[in-house]
């Protein structure tokens, strides 16, 4: 899931002032993200193109919590309605059940 996925942008629009350490982000500029860029960054998940399931149970066992940087089916209230049945499908495909 961390490895492909959708590609495009989803802006978000505040309709006040955003507040990013030391800069304003006017009301009503679009701000967006690639889940790209979150999940190839090698300063989250280090050798990002590699395929390393074992990376999750290391960072667990560090106290990192690298679910939060999984965004594949988007975060919060607007996340995709089928994420419960993308993760029970990655389960059984890798016999982790």
């Amino acid at each position: 899931m961390r490895l492909t996925g959708v590609v495009a942008r989803l802006p978000r629009i505040s309709h006040e002032p955003i507040v990013y350490k030391q800069w304003i982000i006017p009301s009503e500029t679009p701000v967006s993200m690639a889940n790209y860029d979150i999940h190839h960054d090698p300063s989250i998940f280090p050798d990002p193109l590699e395929f390393r399931p074992e990376r999750w149970i290391e960072a667990t066992q560090n106290g990192v919590k690298l679910d939060k940087h999984l965004v594949a089916f988007g975060r919060g209230t607007r996340s995709c309605i089928g994420l419960n049945l993308g993760k029970t499908e990655a389960w059984f495909a890798y016999d982790l059940y």
